[in-house]
């Protein structure tokens, strides 16, 4: 097998060394992309009606984003089969690895999880501190995620929410901080807010009526009913509030930064301060 290139013949491979190599790299993976984008039968993660994620490509490293179905799957191996043939592409078996996400409580959430062991963050510990405390703080986030009361139910992407059998993610909402089905809901009068009533809250285009018809519609009773049983919104402390709020100094690095800090935030703390604040 052999390319021609500026009119000159490229037999068989070509060493990574060669300046012609990251060329025909390109060339060559550009091809494999839009083969495997278009390809109808490999089914990618859908995040709206109209986007779809299908890959990530990094340098000569490839990620491969599928939905839950096998054929997804089945048809991206002997895409890369076929293609191996004719490019001469060969896959290290040994680099390749296959992550089963199974989003269990979120639907397609865009939360992430913590399933690290106290015996590895020990491990960790004794290499990296500082490490093992992020780590430790961040695996405590996500296990309070856990075991939330519901009406923390998470917004976008949840199975349980859906239109003509499709859940929702509305990116421009979901820019504005909304997350979760109780910013929605009004406690005082034990109902969801009005449309003018978001609108005001979130700074939500007044065109967007029917996006909010649609979405409040589509919210179970069931959901509604058991945010009801609790008359008070939950809170949940992030991921910065959680380390810099820990009462046992175990990091010195933090410890410093905290006793360095002035009683009074600055405008930058402030700033930040309000990112963190969930609404």
């Amino acid at each position: 097998m052999f390319l021609i290139v500026d009119g000159s013949n490229v037999f068989d491979t070509v060493d990574e060394r060669c300046p012609l190599s990251s060329s025909l790299f390109i060339i060559c993976i550009e091809y494999l992309s839009h083969q495997i984008q278009l390809n109808k039968h490999i089914k990618g993660i859908s995040l709206e009606p109209d986007e779809e994620i299908k890959q990530s490509l990094f340098a000569d490293d490839a990620t491969y984003f599928l939905n839950d179905n096998y054929d997804s799957f089945h048809n991206l191996i002997e895409s890369l089969t076929l293609y191996g043939m004719t490019s001469g592409l060969k896959l290290n078996k040994s680099k390749c690895t296959v992550i089963r996400k199974i989003l269990k409580k979120y639907g397609d959430s865009l939360l992430f999880e913590c399933n690290i062991s106290n015996t590895i963050l020990h491990e960790i510990a004794n290499e990296n501190l500082f490490l093992s405390d992020v780590l430790s703080a961040w695996s405590d986030v996500t296990r309070n995620l856990e075991t939330q009361t519901s009406s923390k139910t998470i917004l976008w992407n949840n199975k349980d929410i859906t239109s003509n059998n499709k859940t929702f993610f509305y990116k421009d909402w979901f820019e504005r901080s909304i997350k979760y089905v109780d910013q929605l809901y009004d406690y005082r009068i034990k109902d969801f807010y009005s449309f003018d009533n978001i609108c005001y809250i979130y700074g939500i285009p007044s065109n967007n009526f029917l996006k909010y018809y649609t979405l409040i519609k589509s919210i179970p009773i069931h959901i509604k009913s058991e945010i009801n049983t609790n008359n008070t919104p939950c809170t949940q402390t992030t991921f910065v509030e959680n380390i810099l709020g820990r009462k046992n100094k175990t990091n010195k690095i933090f410890y410093t930064l905290q006793i360095k800090n002035p009683t009074e935030n600055s405008k930058i703390q402030n700033k930040w301060q309000d990112l963190f604040v969930q609404k």
